[in-house]
């Protein structure tokens, strides 16, 4: 049975603190959200800065009502926001939750990304009591497939969705770690 916590979790690692997403990030997910290098793998399309404050504000009503809960990355020698990271389409029934991540683009190659999968995946399975978690990605985004790949993701090949041709489906277990 998934554990959803009654209060967020602020978390760390060595250089980076996720805490919870707020009207504070606005500017930053604008800038986000408005991103060629960000949005050319997620089919996103650019963002108003209404549209951004909505999105904030359902993933605040997402943790509140137990749908989601999402991180914003922040670099801890600079105290700047360099990307957030999610759960979210929690199946109570299976344990099992979606992960989503991203990177401003100066950031990404740098190992910032993989400090964060690493306790945001043991927040998962130890935390919120997860027997699954799954990823989605475009086929042709090797740094994200490789980080998955990293943390013992396996891709499902029997996943097909026909409207996204690119889109790839991966996999962790809790006994696979």
């Amino acid at each position: 049975m998934i554990v959803f916590p009654k209060e967020f979790s602020t978390i760390e690692t060595q250089r980076l603190i996720l805490n919870e997403i707020s009207m504070n990030d606005v500017d930053f997910l604008f800038e986000i959200r408005n991103n060629h290098e960000n949005n050319k793998f997620i089919g996103r399309k650019k963002s108003s800065l209404n549209e951004v404050k909505q999105f904030i504000v359902d993933r605040i009503s997402d943790f509140k009502g137990k749908k989601g809960i999402t991180w914003m990355i922040y670099n801890k020698e600079t105290n700047q926001n360099i990307g957030s990271i999610c759960y979210w389409n929690f199946n109570f029934e299976t344990n099992t939750a979606e992960m989503g991540y991203e990177l401003t683009p100066e950031f990404q190659g740098k190992g910032f990304m993989q400090e964060a999968l690493s306790k945001i995946i043991d927040f998962g399975f130890n935390k919120l009591n997860l027997q699954f978690i799954e990823a989605f990605t475009d086929k042709n985004n090797k740094p994200s497939i490789n980080a998955l790949l990293k943390y013992n993701f396996i891709q499902n090949t029997d996943f097909e969705l026909n409207n996204e041709k690119n889109l790839i489906m991966f996999m962790l277990t809790s006994t696979q770690l």
